[in-house]
């Protein structure tokens, strides 16, 4: 109650909505120059020269098996959606 659930998700046929907070789900929101792979080492931003300087959005989605057909298996598609503001 009360967290900014600015992220949904639907995987395998399941919908979760996901808070912008480090507080277990898949979902993260660092702020500009708060870098990504302090928490999830394998977000590297594009540039060393000046790292995350806009904000980053992520969704954590594990490992996702390959399609071999539309829809098959069903854990292989979904969706992510998240609101931002633009200034």
């Amino acid at each position: 109650a009360g967290a900014d659930r600015g992220m949904l998700w639907e995987y395998d046929g399941t919908r979760e909505s996901l808070t912008n907070d480090n507080d277990g789900d898949s979902g993260y929101y660092f702020a500009p120059g708060i870098e990504p792979n302090t928490v999830l080492p394998n977000v590297i931003c594009d540039s060393s020269a000046s790292p995350n300087t806009q904000g980053a959005v992520v969704v954590d989605l594990g490992d996702l098996p390959g399609a071999t057909a539309p829809g098959k298996p069903t854990n292989s598609y979904g969706f992510i959606r998240f609101r931002a503001k633009v200034k």
